[in-house]
């Protein structure tokens, strides 16, 4: 099982590795044998230790915790690239999954919410910028690489009242595409995904009621939610040699929804 993705030995960056999806991605990567240095925001020590332990201990890879504030580009430069160097010379996979949402499914522009805007861009744009421009270099030394980051279909849909997530995954989409035309030839690719409704705790931390939950799943064609083992695939496949023609898209994975 572990050669299927040519991904034993492998050294991944993962961000937003104590959430739901994080966690699931960290444990699909430790299953195939690839080392992991997890990050996650101050406060998710705990959690990111647990995951941690549970993969050295299950699949006897090498795995690193770092607590980082991604919107902090001082943050980022000093304690990332001081883990980094613990870690490995080589990084062969950043997979970018940190982010927040609004405070609720409504939360519509003309809303006096400047600093919920500013959390959301800062956070889930420009920490993930800070988070490559620290790793690329590196990749591009070693002329070989692979970035994924976790958009959204709200990046590529425009659904009413969630603008600043929608506008933030939106731009993740275009970083990436950026990324892989600037960099041509660099042996690096640049790729993202756009999940839909993912069964996460935040998820359920939005959807309050059975009605709201029935109205959404009623737009997933698939009749579900993603889990968040749905997700880490595709993520297993954009890190893995399976997809290595693929570069500068975006894959949505949301069910069909509409």
């Amino acid at each position: 099982m572990t050669s299927e993705y040519g991904l034993k030995g492998k050294n991944i960056v993962v961000t937003g590795a104590a959430g739901g999806l994080g966690s699931s991605i960290v444990d699909s990567f430790a299953s195939f044998g690839a080392n992991i240095l997890l990050t996650d925001i101050q406060g998710k020590e705990k959690a990111l230790n647990n995951i941690s332990k549970k993969n050295i201990k299950k699949h006897g890879i090498k795995s690193h915790v770092l607590s980082l504030d991604i919107s902090n580009r001082r943050d980022v430069e000093k304690n990332l690239e001081i883990s980094l160097r613990s870690f490995s010379k080589k990084i062969d996979c950043l997979v970018n999954c940190a982010a927040i949402y609004h405070k609720n499914f409504w939360d519509p522009i003309g809303n006096k919410n400047i600093e919920d805007w500013e959390n959301i861009i800062n956070i889930n744009l420009f920490g993930t910028l800070n988070v490559i421009r620290q790793i690329l270099p590196k990749m591009i030394k070693q002329k070989s690489g692979n970035i994924i980051s976790i958009s959204s279909d709200s990046g590529i849909d425009t659904i009413p009242g969630e603008s600043a997530y929608g506008i933030s995954k939106a731009s993740i989409i275009k970083l990436m595409e950026y990324l892989a035309r600037e960099n041509p030839k660099s042996g690096i690719r640049f790729n993202s995904i756009a999940p839909g409704y993912i069964d996460t705790p935040l998820l359920r931390s939005l959807i309050k009621t059975k009605k709201i939950e029935k109205e959404a799943i009623n737009t997933i064609p698939v009749n579900r939610f993603a889990k968040p083992q749905d997700i880490a695939d595709v993520v297993l496949f954009l890190a893995s040699n399976k997809s290595k023609y693929i570069n500068g898209e975006c894959i949505v994975a949301n069910g069909g929804r509409y």
